[in-house]
């Protein structure tokens, strides 16, 4: 049940960061490139699909290089290392230091 909620809690802000640092045009432009591979799919003609698969994904490349992955990573990590200290100054095996003090 932890696992569970911290992984939908973690996917959750995330998500919000990741928005957070992904600009309106690259929103856009992922947009598009969701609407045309949409349309090659829906064609018959698969070499008049290929182009159109290579359009949306010319713009969905665009979109991500216009996403401040950098910022995205630091604040992930920033997080992973608060949780981490959070883990080290709580949770402790109070079994384990009471056998320590019995064999002392």
């Amino acid at each position: 049940m932890t696992q569970g909620l911290g992984l939908g809690v973690g996917a959750q802000v995330v998500g919000a960061i990741v928005e957070r640092y992904t600009p309106q045009a690259a929103r856009d432009l992922q947009a598009t490139s969701a609407e045309l591979a949409k349309s090659a799919f829906a064609m018959s003609d698969a070499e008049r699909a290929k182009p159109v698969f290579a359009k949306a994904q010319e713009l969905a490349d665009q979109a991500t290089s216009m996403t401040d992955w950098r910022h995205i990573w630091l604040v992930a990590a920033a997080m992973a290392g608060a949780v981490l200290v959070l883990f080290v100054l709580f949770f402790n095996d109070r079994q384990v230091e009471d056998r320590v003090r019995q064999d002392a």
